[in-house]
């Protein structure tokens, strides 16, 4: 049983209020609690065990350091992976890399006391934590991971750049599902620059949060407690692609957009995700059956109720970005922000109607569902 209240601001945050960080910190502990029994379980085999002896030792030593590494989205999205009941190949796959990651993070941290050894290793290990990457040489059919940091049989280097904080701009992704892609419009989240320079994404990614941050602090600092990367999948000129996983809290994939508007509601959309994703670590949210389908305001192809729910989630703090922004005077963006704002209130409207009237919310979703309607009829007001 989870010590949790249903939460009364999870779409847009009350200053001061903690409710997210509780809810992340709780998603945390959960994740911390099955990589320690993973730990247990590397411990039992043979190629493993020196990762979960590592684990071990970190947990009674280092527990700070153990906690960090469950807030990695690249740690938690295998351990998530994990929780699936895979074939034996897929699962020992998770596994190898699972402890490539870990081991290179703790070697980085200074605590890894052994070499660590991997028959069978993944094409590259990325440690997010270290901002360090490692690619098997071509070839190369078992590696070793040194207390140095150095991995013999790869080559190292960062696919890491700096944005704000501790977020990082990431050219390296070891989310298994990333080319899963629910969306019909969309063929997975490849990593792609689509033409456009380094400086032009990190420039376009650092002024929308700057924007977020004038206009949506609480917002904001949300912000900076669960995203830990953004994954470039492109430049279109005709549209914006932005995605999300369940498995990967900490992670958002982003297509580049010449309008900072569309930018940081991109980020504020998926961010959202991420937080109602956290909220689902620990509770349904919603107990309706995952086969029924209903009518999506923002999707041509009909949705299950949770799809729904994510939909008008992330929207209604998107709609909250834009009456700030106009609150503030918008100048010569004010005409361009009333138009998103009108459609963005038009979207929340139709979708709350098909949520509130066939979800069926637990007893925490039931907070989640109060704040929608209060939110919308708000915006109605």
């Amino acid at each position: 049983m989870i010590d949790l209240e249903p939460p009364r601001d999870l779409c847009v945050p009350v200053p001061g209020a903690g409710t997210f960080a509780r809810i992340y910190g709780l998603a945390i502990r959960r994740l911390l609690a099955e990589l320690l029994r993973l730990a247990r379980a590397l411990g039992e085999d043979s190629g493993l065990a020196a990762v979960g002896r590592v684990l071990s030792r970190a947990r009674a030593e280092e527990p700070g350091a153990l906690a960090s590494l469950a807030c990695l989205p690249t740690v938690g999205v295998l351990v998530r992976g994990l929780r699936e009941p895979l074939v034996a190949a897929t699962r020992r796959r998770y596994l190898n890399e699972l402890a490539g990651t870990l081991a290179l993070e703790l070697a980085h941290a200074g605590l890894l006391a052994e070499p660590i050894v991997l028959a069978d290793p993944p094409r590259e290990i990325v440690a997010l934590g270290a901002h360090r990457r490692a690619r098997v040489l071509e070839g190369e059919s078992r590696i070793t991971i040194l207390p140095s940091g150095e991995v013999t049989g790869a080559e190292q280097d960062s696919p890491y750049s700096p944005l704000i904080g501790g977020i990082l701009f990431a050219q390296a992704d070891n989310n298994p599902l990333r080319m899963l892609e629910a969306h019909p419009d969309k063929a997975g989240n490849a990593i792609d620059l689509g033409g456009r320079s380094l400086a032009e994404w990190t420039g376009a990614l650092v002024r929308a949060l700057d924007a977020i941050g004038a206009h949506l602090p609480a917002f904001r600092a949300e912000i900076d407690l669960v995203l830990r990367q953004m994954v470039p999948v492109g430049f279109f000129e005709e549209a914006h692609l932005s995605a999300s996983y369940q498995e990967a809290i900490g992670t958002v994939y982003l297509s580049l957009h010449e309008s900072p508007l569309t930018m940081a509601e991109a980020i504020v959309h998926e961010v959202s995700h991420n937080k109602i994703n956290a909220l689902l670590e620990l509770d349904p949210i919603i107990e309706n059956d995952r086969d029924e389908r209903y009518a999506s305001p923002v999707r041509p192809d009909p949705r299950p109720i949770h799809g729904v729910l994510l939909a008008v989630h992330a929207f209604l703090p998107v709609a909250r970005l834009y009456e700030q922004m106009l609150e503030a005077g918008a100048g010569e963006s004010a005409g361009e922000i009333e138009h998103h704002l009108a459609r963005v209130r038009r979207l929340n409207a139709q979708g709350a109607e098909v949520l509130l009237a066939h979800g069926r919310p637990t007893a925490i979703g039931r907070g989640v569902f109060e704040e929608i309607e209060r939110e919308v009829a708000r915006a109605r007001d």
